[in-house]
């Protein structure tokens, strides 16, 4: 499920970046002038169409009228945009988000749509006082490292 998430937008803009690619690098007469787009993530992803659509829409604006120069304001910009459409909280009070006690004083804001974590810049940060501690270990200690992934994204 990638409800609540960037990966719409993500793999649009990969896929047009990547015919761009390909048309760089070919023959006109082997040049992809044309594409279809299924509404990505709105199967298995379970991403509601309209959040689809934005999302894909989005990607092709920034794709089409490329920016000469990014700095933190077109990268806050574009990454509100992208949050403000429906697969994210809304400005207002977000029907889908419910905050549960976690323990030691801490709260978290979950999505009740995805199940995950509210990625909501709004509720990213709870802060409720509380009294909790936090560790820092010293000395030798490894990472996993995680090489799976739940989805892929191709273009043939």
């Amino acid at each position: 499920i990638i409800d609540g998430t960037d990966a719409v937008y993500n793999a649009t803009r990969a896929a047009l970046l990547a015919i761009f690619q390909h048309n760089k690098s070919v023959a006109e007469y082997k040049k992809i002038k044309s594409v279809v787009f299924p509404a990505m993530g709105a199967g298995c992803g379970q991403v509601p169409p309209d959040s689809v659509a934005r999302q894909m829409r989005l990607a092709w604006d920034g794709f089409i009228n490329c920016a000469t120069e990014i700095n933190w304001q077109y990268a806050s910009d574009r990454q509100n945009a992208v949050f403000s459409t429906t697969a994210y909280c809304p400005q207002t009070l977000c029907p889908n988000a419910r905050t549960e006690y976690i323990g030691s004083g801490d709260y978290r804001t979950y999505c009740k749509k995805s199940g995950g974590v509210c990625i909501s810049p709004r509720h990213q940060s709870d802060i409720r006082i509380g009294a909790h501690a936090h560790g820092v270990e010293i000395g030798a200690h490894g990472h996993p490292l995680h090489t799976e992934c739940s989805h892929a994204h191709s273009l043939v």
